[in-house]
């Protein structure tokens, strides 16, 4: 016993081997944000020693920064605004358009003014056919998410929209009904991709990742967009 203490209170090199492993594990759960700021000098130095490499051509960003928000407005934009955006790269004969943002709640920005005079309209009794041809005309074309999926299904290029999962129900704060999730099982239904094959079908399936639900997008763009995950 007062071999190995004198043997760890002494410069040799299994003392120095464990101050180190202890300094190591206690820097790795602390975190100090001066390592943080190292990285990132590190990762810039690396860059510039890297020096200048010519982008791709055949892949290009269409980025939402703060030069886009200061061009177009502030985020989010109208799925009309996203509709257009998908015209341009599709005439532009992009083969492939990808989005790594989600369309998961209805835009109603410009249907709600309109649903709000339809509802006035008809509490006041007011019944008038050209009225009622010219509001419907109107939600037509006030129909942001419609508009973007037929954006969609129109567009020569391929379009690829995706859909993240929540693992487990503790880190999502809420329950969700087993029929939505069944329902939104359904809706990316289309996205399985056979990476794991048993020969048999009791096959133990116990190491594989289980997912508490998917979030998905509008059903409407489901039904118009390639799924991948």
């Amino acid at each position: 016993m007062n071999r190995t203490v004198r043997s760890l209170t002494t410069i040799n090199p299994l003392s120095i081997t464990i101050y180190l492993t202890l300094l190591i594990v206690v820097v790795f759960f602390i975190g100090p944000s001066f390592l943080e700021v190292v990285e990132l000098k590190t990762l810039d130095l690396r860059f510039k020693s890297r020096g200048f490499m010519q982008a791709n051509d055949a892949i290009v960003l269409a980025v939402i920064d703060e030069k886009s928000l200061d061009e177009e407005g502030r985020w989010p934009w109208p799925r009309s605004k996203i509709a257009r955006l998908v015209d341009y790269l599709s005439d532009d004969e992009a083969k492939v358009i990808g989005f790594d943002i989600g369309f998961l709640e209805p835009d109603e920005n410009n249907l709600s003014f309109i649903q709000q005079l339809e509802s006035k309209l008809g509490s006041l009794g007011l019944n008038n056919k050209e009225l009622e041809k010219f509001l419907s005309e109107s939600k037509m074309l006030a129909d942001n998410d419609r508009i973007l999926a037929q954006s969609i299904k129109q567009s020569r290029a391929r379009v690829i929209l995706g859909y993240f999962l929540h693992m487990d129900q503790k880190s999502l704060g809420y329950e969700i009904e087993s029929q939505v999730i069944d329902n939104r099982i359904a809706q990316i239904s289309i996205s399985k991709y056979p990476v794991v094959q048993f020969s048999e079908k009791d096959a133990n399936m116990g190491l594989l990742i289980d997912a508490y639900s998917p979030e998905v997008d509008l059903p409407i763009l489901n039904k118009r967009f390639i799924r991948l995950f």
